[in-house]
């Protein structure tokens, strides 16, 4: 009999992050900010929706980034909204590219 046969979806849901991430601090740090009660959902939203592994590690990430932000500046999960997230993306250093910086990426994310 197989172990994992056993284990249901709603587990499995449970331990997206998991997927991405194997140390311990790392996942004890990711689920204890602010957004680690919604960094599975988030995971397995980005998964559903086709995006690369690689991705959806950076963007859990990225996510994690924000949240110590939010930590550092007195802000609550309710506050977010695309006001404080274009007021955390302004503060981050951009890349000589112009683009987005790694920190920034995937948050858009978080309001669907």
């Amino acid at each position: 009999m197989f172990l994992f046969l056993s284990t249901t979806i709603e587990e499995k849901e449970k331990l997206m992050i998991e997927a991405y991430f194997c140390r311990t601090p790392t996942l004890n740090r990711l689920r204890g900010g602010p957004l680690g009660s919604d960094l599975d959902d988030l995971a397995a939203s980005l998964r559903q929706q086709g995006y690369a592994w690689d991705s959806i590690r950076g963007y859990l990430r990225g996510c994690d980034q924000f949240a110590r932000w939010l930590l550092q500046q007195g802000y609550a999960v309710a506050d977010v909204n695309q006001t404080l997230i274009k007021r955390y993306i302004s503060g981050l250093q951009r890349p000589p590219s112009g683009r987005l910086p790694k920190a920034a990426e995937g948050l858009s994310h978080l309001l669907k």
